[in-house]
């Protein structure tokens, strides 16, 4: 086998190139230039192009076939209620966490940073019908947890879109409420999503989470 990222021979161009002559295989990324007589990322099987991706137009042809590189969004959750039964259900990593999945009912996530991040599926769920939010987890390390969040008129996470919880760091579950009604940036507003720092400071800690609930507010 051959793999390398470097400049393609004879050329300033650097390229990603993988052949394998055991399985008769071949990959290159010409990286917009043409080398081999390709501009486009293609990898060939036994000499045959048989997948080529158009980045430009976003597309992946695949023999006769042209599929689209890039999934629709899925629509915004309208929904603060998680309980992680068969799924992560649309919430995913950041920086810091080495693997993530879900476990007798629980997402668990392995940290690898003092600032490990989870993060939520798109949301869209008014504010003002949250009183607090429960979060239900176990951590075997961490003293401080966070949680931000988002909203359509401010869609950047800050400090002052914040929440921190004591965590209790002995390995069992604890519910740690989160009175987020109380917050002036979330009052009023549309909630588009949400950051989870489950635990702050240790190098490594094991998480589960059981569920992330919603305390609605009083009509």
């Amino acid at each position: 086998m051959v793999a390398f990222s470097a400049p393609w021979p004879d050329t300033g161009h650097r390229v990603d190139y993988l052949r394998d002559d055991k399985q008769r295989i071949e990959y290159i990324d010409p990286r917009g230039q043409v080398v081999r007589g390709v501009s486009d990322i293609t990898f060939w099987e036994e000499g045959q192009a048989v997948i080529e991706a158009d980045l430009e137009g976003d597309t992946l042809r695949i023999g006769d076939r042209s599929i689209p590189l890039t999934a629709p969004a899925p629509p915004p959750v309208e929904s603060l209620e998680f309980g992680f039964d068969t799924s992560p259900e649309g919430w995913g990593i950041g920086s810091g966490i080495l693997t993530m999945g879900v476990r007798d009912g629980n997402l668990v996530a392995h940290t690898i940073s003092p600032d490990p991040q989870l993060y939520s599926p798109a949301l869209r769920v008014p504010g003002d019908s949250i009183e607090a939010i429960e979060v239900r987890m176990r951590a075997s390390a961490g003293k401080i947890g966070q949680l931000y969040f988002t909203t359509d008129g401010d869609p950047f996470v800050a400090q002052d879109k914040a929440f921190w919880f004591e965590v209790i760091p002995d390995g069992e579950f604890h519910t740690y409420v989160l009175k987020v009604g109380e917050h002036a940036k979330w009052r009023g507003q549309v909630i588009t999503g949400l950051r989870l720092d489950p635990v702050h400071g240790p190098a490594e800690a094991d998480i589960a989470i059981d569920s992330l609930r919603v305390v609605p507010a009083e009509r």
